[in-house]
Formats: structure tokens, C-alpha cells, sequence
């Protein structure tokens, strides 16, 4: 079956209306109904846990709230670890009855996972460098490209041993491929240390950084924790502010000599601004970007002058943007400014200034331009259309423009972070909802696109029993909102299927289609996949983060309803078994949808969520608050205040029937801090007026991206898919 069923009810407030007269017919949604068995698990489970409820009032702009959960952010307070021990034990004795199918898929993913390749091979320096997932954690390889004996570099088992949390982030190594940089977080808080492996000996170099991010990744690109300059000696990194987390100054460090010492190049007082360091991709320049919502700056340095002063490209502007890359003799630029779309220019060396750009590529009506890399002659760059990446490469001697062709109409399109410095070739990443992560070529001279490998090899796996297709919602204001989507083509049904949507909005972060292994197992057992592209993200462009941040973030969360009505409305959705899911941003789609349509729901999973963002955003010392405000609105201001009171998940929890609800956090989280899921959990528990599930598990050893090994990923993911099937009815 090719399309879905007939259209069930029109996606309006008419069609809220009437899923509300179905809830008190017959409790299907809303809130759980008498043969519901999220009910029923409730019941066998017994009494929860109850957060004690301690009076405490803030006031702000004349308006006074009670907060009775507030003291759930002392850490110090015994209580604190007591509270998420008890959900998690009350957690394991409410999903009981899907025990069984929790192991079972535990089994199912366990066998896709490890075969996934956790890093893309790369050439250096006459080595090809590789990874491995041996067991938990991947381990790190190289080889002559001329073929001999492999060389173990970093052992994943041996060197994350013992720690509750771990995660390895390689680095490039110098450019005789000598020296390995490779950045490690034992603690969840995204604290790295950067460590120096020789090649050669074997042995570990003394000099240790601490504190930089690892692969971070701000605006478009994927920042390295250190830079290499062309000296193989000097390097550059970011230092890191141990209480907010905002990288402020940029240091420069000598192999070999006492980190103590090193001289900080660049310091960024703004603290609205972040600052990394990167590199151009033919090695040629360094570059320091400051960069915040409404602007980016850069300053540039060759790489062969590391003593050398970084100099600024042009003065910083609000809505003005800088991203930098060179062809040899030029610097390939792309800007924004002006109010006026993101375009790429290309400049002299000797003086980028804006008074000498020269045009390269204009985006036409409806086009984003996300990315540019030049090669050779050419010039490849990564445009978004409709929602959809396409790429172009442009010839800088004579303008011709050549097209790459993919055949899916949804999928996820990027440019490698690792390129060969002196090749022709392109290396991108792609996968769709169908298509496995495969690592390709694409040369712009030639023509042709190659695979050069593929990231999650499934044997058996036959990508032609699922389809992948996009639909588009109209919101309550009239602005047609992109979702795509998936499912198991022998599993569609006449009626609608059960169905997960996933919604993030926020930082212009395009949530693009990718290929999942572990979520074959939701699929195949007749679940429905989407993801609503809503305002605030980037798939549509500048225009459409700019219409869903601050002040207009509500517009959000009320796209996710309206998707979510669309899918009802043209069968695609059994109404009775619609279920919402989000991380991090996205926990506060989740919340707020809650809030806003219950009865739309029939469970959620929330994802290390935030979710108390009006009380986060009024305490500075949160760390990442300083660049937050443009995204959620500052509180300090009042009409921004009351705008946000509007949406507040934390806030606006009242006394409703509630789907069921499963939220997933890391006790050592530093972006979302704990806190925020364990006081949603304990208000919706306290105020629902049903007796649906209200479930908490929190990772005591784990932060905001979770553990690397294979068994915390599919623990997770087993645990949230168990629970969504369960409640399905599907096994």
C-alpha cells in the first residue's frame, strides 16, 4: 500500500474539539483509558515516588511564582540523589510487564550497533586511519595506504575500563603523521582532556589540555579541540569558562612545553559570544570564529606564521556572518549581511575586506546556502532547497555550474570534517530514513559520485521494505510546515499506524532525515517515524529560524501540534496511538505540546529535556545561558518574560488528564541540567488528574550526550522503544 488511508478529520481547533468529545467517550486519549496498559502498569507498580513539595517564591517583574520543586537543584542536598534512585527504581517495577520485550530488543539492537563504523576513514601523511566497534567502545587503527600490517593507536576497552561514563574524540594528527591529539571525557559534563600519542614509540607525550570541547559543533561546522599549525610543534585551543561552559579565549601551546604557560591569542569579552579555533581545509589558514545567533565574526592566520597576529576579516556587525575557506590564492568566503541571504564570495588574500568580494554563487528564491568547500579549480557548495540538501559546484575560472543528483526525496547531505588538503574530490556523508550512512565522493571536474565507504553495513538489511516520503502541514497561521516521514511498507494499515514524531525547532538546527539501526526495530513492528521540521530550525532557510526564536518561539510548539493534526487528519496516524519524542531542545517541544494538546497524545518521550527554561534563563551561572537568550527570549525583559510564561513546559503543567510520559536524563548533564526533567516529572505527578504513567530514568554517571558504548545507547533506546510498544500494544 502506497498512500495511507482516507483523511479521518480536518487538522483545526474543530478537529481538537472533536478528539476531546472522544476522550470522555471513550478515554482513549488525553489521558489513559480503563483498558489502557500504561494504566494498568500504573497500578501494578503501586504509589510513586513523591518529591517533597518546599515552599519557595520568585518574583520577577512584579509577578510572583511558586516553584515548590526549586530545592531539586542542590546537589548537596542528600535527597537530591535519593529521588532519582527511587524513579529509577519505580521505573523498573511500572515496566515490568514489557520486560521481556525490552531484552528482546536489547538482542535485536545490539546486533545492528556493533557493526557500525564509529568513525569515517581518512588518509594522512601515507596512512589510512580507522576505527573499530570491538565491544563497547570503538578503537582506533591505522595502516600504510600501501598496504601492511595494521597499527593499534587508541584501544577504546582498555582505555575507557572502569569509568561509568567515557567518550574518545580523535583528533588529526600532525601533518608528518607523528602525533595524535585525542581528546577523552570521563565525567558526562563534556569536559575533555587532550592527550598526545606518538605514532611511533607508542608512548604518550606528557603535555595534557584541559578543558576543550571535543568535535563540538557551532553554526555549520564541526570545531576540533585542537589546531595544528604547520610547524607540527604549535597549536591552538580553545579555553574553556569551568563554570558557564563558553569557550572565551583562545590559547596557544609548544609541544612539550608546561600548558601553564601558554600565551592566549584571542580573548572574547562579549559574553554572548563563543569562540573556536579552526583551520581552512587545504591547511593553509588558521582562523578564529566568534560567533553568536545575530553574528560571526573571524580572524585569519597562515598556519606556517603561528607567532604571527590573527587578523579580522572585517569589523564585527549584527546580522552580519564570516565563514572562511581558500583556494590556494583567494579565500572563498561565505557571508551574510545586510539582512540579505547567505552567498559566497571569494577575496584577496592579502585583503578579504568586503569592498573586495567578488560574487561566486547568489541563492535563488527559496535557496539556503549551508556550506562551501573549494577543490582545485572548483567550488562545491552544499545549498538546501524545500527542505532538501542539494549540492553545486561552481568553476572559479569560467562559472560553470555542475549538479550532483541523489534519487530520495528526503535525506541528510554533509560535507566530511576530514578532506584530502591537495585532492579534487569531495568527501560527504549521506543517508536518508532507508539508506544507511555511506561516506562519499563527489569530484566536481569529473562529474561523478563513488562510494568510498559505508558507516553502518546491516547484512540482510533490504532497504526496499521501508518508504520514505514528505508531507507538508499547514499551521494555525497558514505557513506550510515540511514533515517527513517513515514506515515499513507490509505494515501499513487501513486505519492508521501507531506513530512517533519527533520535533527539536531551535538554533536553526535542521533535524535532517538520517539513518537510524536501531529504530528497524520500532518500524518492523508497524510503528510510523516522523520528524516535523518546525519553525526555529533551519530546514527552510534564515527566514524560518528567525519566524520560531525569541520572541515568536511559541510558533514552535504550535507547529508540532499542527503537524501532529495533520497526521491524524490524512490517516497517516492511528488517533488513539500518536506518541511525541524530543532531546534536549526538543524536550521542550514535547512539554509544551503536552501542555497545549493533551488529547492529541498517547504517551511522550523526553530526552535529556529542557524544560524549565524560565527559570534557567534568569540564572547566568547555568552554563550556556550567556548565548541563550536570542534563541528562547531573556527574562530579564518583561515583555520577553510574558512571552515565555506563554510556552513554559515547567510552568504551564495544570491540573489535566496528561499522556503517558517517560523522560530520559544524565545526573552530570552541564547543558540541561538534571533538574529540569526531575521537576517536570514530580509537577505533572502531582497535578494529572489521571492515572496515566509518569516515569523518570536518570543516568547518575552520564551528561547530555550520553555514554559512547554500545550497551548505554541500546539500554536507552531499548527502554523508551519497550515503552512506546508496550502502550501500542505491539510486541
Amino acid at each position: 500500500m502506497e498512500v495511507f488511508a482516507r483523511p479521518r478529520r480536518p487538522a483545526s481547533a474543530t478537529a481538537r474539539a472533536l478528539l476531546a468529545v472522544t476522550v470522555v467517550a471513550l478515554g482513549a486519549c488525553g489521558g489513559p483509558g480503563a483498558s489502557d496498559p500504561g494504566l494498568a502498569w500504573s497500578r501494578a507498580a503501586g504509589e510513586p515516588p513523591r518529591a517533597t513539595r518546599e515552599p519557595h517564591e520568585t518574583e520577577v517583574h512584579g509577578d510572583f511564582r511558586a516553584d515548590p520543586y526549586f530545592w531539586l537543584r542542590d546537589r548537596d542536598d542528600p535527597r537530591v540523589v535519593a529521588l532519582p534512585e527511587a524513579e529509577n527504581r519505580y521505573l523498573e517495577q511500572a515496566l515490568a510487564p514489557v520486560e521481556d520485550l525490552r531484552r528482546r530488543l536489547e538482542s535485536e539492537m545490539t546486533a545492528r550497533a556493533v557493526g557500525t563504523i564509529p568513525m569515517a576513514p581518512f588518509e594522512w601523511a601515507g596512512y589510512r586511519y580507522f576505527a573499530r566497534q570491538e565491544g563497547e567502545y570503538p578503537s582506533y587503527y591505522r595502516a600504510r595506504t600501501e598496504g601492511g600490517p595494521e597499527q593499534l593507536l587508541l584501544d577504546g576497552r582498555e582505555i575507557c575500563s572502569g569509568h561509568g561514563h567515557c567518550r574518545i574524540e580523535l583528533q588529526e594528527p600532525d601533518s608528518r603523521g607523528r602525533v595524535l591529539p585525542w581528546a577523552i571525557d570521563v565525567t558526562g559534563g563534556r569536559r575533555y582532556t587532550v592527550r598526545f600519542l606518538d605514532m611511533e614509540t607508542g608512548e604518550s607525550l606528557p603535555d595534557e589540555l584541559t578543558g576543550p570541547v571535543g568535535y563540538a559543533i557551532f553554526g555549520p561546522r564541526a570545531f576540533p579541540s585542537v589546531v595544528w599549525a604547520a610547524d607540527d610543534a604549535t597549536l591552538f585551543y580553545p579555553s574553556q569558562d569551568p563554570q558557564t561552559m563558553r569557550t572565551r579565549a583562545i590559547l596557544r601551546h609548544r609541544l612539550g612545553t608546561d600548558p601553564a604557560g601558554d600565551v592566549a591569542v584571542h580573548v572574547e569579552d562579549d559574553e554572548g559570544f563563543w569562540t573556536m579555533v579552526g583551520r581552512t581545509r587545504s591547511g593553509r589558514f588558521l582562523v578564529i570564529y566568534s560567533f553568536h545567533p545575530d553574528a560571526t565574526d573571524c580572524r585569519i592566520l597562515e598556519a606556517d606564521r603561528p607567532g604571527g597576529e590573527f587578523r579580522r576579516i572585517a569589523p564585527r556587525e549584527t546580522g552580519r556572518e564570516i565563514w572562511v575557506e581558500d583556494s590556494g590564492d583567494e579565500l572563498i568566503l561565505r557571508v551574510r549581511g545586510d539582512g540579505g541571504p547567505m552567498r559566497v564570495v571569494r577575496a584577496p588574500v592579502d585583503d578579504p575586506s568586503p569592498p573586495r568580494w567578488r560574487g561566486v554563487r547568489e541563492p535563488g528564491e527559496g535557496v539556503t546556502i549551508e556550506d562551501a568547500l573549494p577543490t582545485g579549480e572548483w567550488v562545491t557548495i552544499l545549498e538546501r532547497t524545500a527542505a532538501t540538501p542539494r549540492l553545486v559546484a561552481v568553476d572559479l575560472r569560467t562559472g560553470e555550474e555542475r549538479h550532483a543528483e541523489f534519487d530520495e526525496e528526503a535525506f541528510r547531505l554533509f560535507f566530511d570534517m576530514r578532506q584530502d588538503p591537495g585532492g579534487e574530490a569531495v568527501r560527504l556523508h549521506y543517508s536518508s530514513l532507508t539508506t544507511p550512512r555511506t561516506l562519499l565522493a563527489w569530484e566536481p571536474g569529473a562529474g561523478d559520485t563513488r562510494e568510498l565507504a559505508a558507516m553502518q553495513p546491516l547484512p540482510g538489511y533490504d532497504p526496499s521494505l521501508y518508504r520514505t516520503w514528505r508531507t507538508w502541514a499547514t499551521a494555525r497561521d497558514g505557513v506550510r510546515v515540511p514533515v517527513t516521514l517513515v514506515a515499513r511498507r507490509d505494515r501499513v494499515e487501513e486505519g492508521g499506524n501507531p506513530t512517533l514524531l519527533e520535533g527539536y525547532g531551535t538554533y536553526g538546527v535542521t533535524v535532517d532525515p538520517r539513518f537510524d539501526p536501531l529504530r528497524l526495530s520500532l518500524l518492523d513492528r508497524g510503528f510510523v517515524y516522523g520528524i516535523a521540521h518546525l519553525r526555529g530550525g533551519g530546514a527552510l532557510g534564515r527566514e524560518w529560524y528567525e519566524a520560531g526564536r525569541g520572541a515568536h518561539k511559541i510558533r514552535t510548539f504550535h507547529d508540532f501540534v499542527d503537524a501532529a493534526e495533520h497526521l491524524v487528519a490524512t490517516g497517516v496516524v492511528d488517533p488513539e496511538r500518536l506518541y511525541a519524542t524530543g532531546i534536549s531542545a526538543g524536550g521542550a517541544v514535547v512539554g509544551a505540546a503536552l501542555n497545549m494538546a493533551p488529547e492529541l497524545f498517547h504517551g511522550a518521550v523526553a530526552r535529556v529535556p529542557a524544560l524549565d527554561l524560565v527559570n534557567s534563563m534568569l540564572d547566568p551561572t547555568i552554563p550556556l545561558v550567556s548565548g541563550e537568550y536570542p534563541e528562547w527570549g531573556d527574562p530579564r525583559d518583561p515583555e520577553a518574560y510574558r512571552a515565555m510564561l506563554a510556552w513554559s513546559p515547567y510552568d504551564n503543567v495544570s491540573a489535566q488528564a496528561y499522556p503517558h510520559v517517560l523522560a530520559l536524563a544524565g545526573f552530570n548533564d552541564r547543558q540541561v541540567g538534571y533538574w529540569e526533567p526531575a521537576k517536570w516529572v514530580a509537577r505533572l505527578r502531582a497535578e494529572r488528574t489521571d492515572g496515566g504513567l509518569t516515569l523518570l530514568r536518570t543516568h547518575m554517571e552520564q551528561g547530555h550526550g550520553g555514554n559512547a558504548s554500545v550497551s548505554a545507547r541500546v539500554e536507552d533506546e531499548a527502554l523508551a522503544q519497550a515503552f512506546l510498544l508496550g502502550l501500542a500494544g505491539r510486541d
